[in-house]
């Protein structure tokens, strides 16, 4: 596969890894107008907030690669540029995972009790007692 090619690809994955991360971005800004929100423990706010600020942190990893394509690079198709692409999209798994799993881990509170030790550390899909068709405490 050429060079532009593969700077293409990666340049189309990334936005599209944008996509869902701006989703994400939006459920957590949705959050703080619940009227729900004001009544969280603190230490459940203070989860909110990092995970806003991780996925915000992911966002921007995310937009570096375009950036620079047509910033720094002019437009064209440089090796520096594929290497970028690649830091950046890896660099974004990160916080994005850690974002993620402060989101799964306030809600999992409702199900598994308030001590974090109690949480069984699994995905939503696999645990039946969140998703509102299997048992409730």
């Amino acid at each position: 596969m050429s060079l532009s090619k593969k700077v293409k690809v990666g340049l189309g994955e990334t936005r599209i890894l944008i996509l869902g991360s701006e989703i994400l971005l939006g459920f957590q800004f949705q959050g703080a107008f619940r009227p729900t929100f004001e009544r969280l423990p603190f230490h459940d706010r203070v989860i909110w907030v990092a995970a806003l600020a991780l996925i915000t942190l992911t966002i921007a990893l995310l937009i570096t690669p375009s950036l620079q394509h047509r910033v720094v690079d002019d437009g064209r198709d440089t090796k520096r540029l594929l290497g970028v692409i690649g830091r950046c999209a890896g660099l974004a798994l990160g916080p994005f995972a850690l974002a993620l799993g402060a989101d799964l881990y306030r809600p999992s509170g409702r199900c598994w009790g308030s001590a974090p030790a109690s949480r069984p550390v699994s995905s939503p899909a696999a645990s039946p007692s969140c998703s509102g068709t299997g048992w409730r405490r």
